[in-house]
């Protein structure tokens, strides 16, 4: 079965509006493990001849995707400390 985070990612390096709209709208980022997707993006970027393309999606998400990592590392920090004082 394919990883929730394969279909993030066929969304995220597409130029197309609706797959913008399905990431912007749906819960698809809400559902992928947000830090196994931010590296499935870093590596995958690396094969575009073109990363900064202004029409990707990638880079209309990129204020959503950094909120999401600071999220990430707020949840992280926040087990770490739990686990410190139990």
């Amino acid at each position: 079965m394919p990883q929730i985070e394969l279909l993030a990612c066929t969304k995220i390096f597409s130029k197309r509006q609706k797959d913008l709209a399905d990431l912007e709208k749906s819960s698809i980022l809400d559902l992928c493990d947000l830090k196994k997707l931010r590296k499935m993006i870093e590596e995958y970027k690396s094969y575009l001849p073109n990363p900064s393309d202004p029409n990707l999606n990638l880079n209309h998400l990129k204020e959503r995707l950094e909120m999401y990592r600071d999220n990430l590392q707020g949840v992280l920090k926040a087990e770490t400390e739990l686990r410190v004082h139990a």
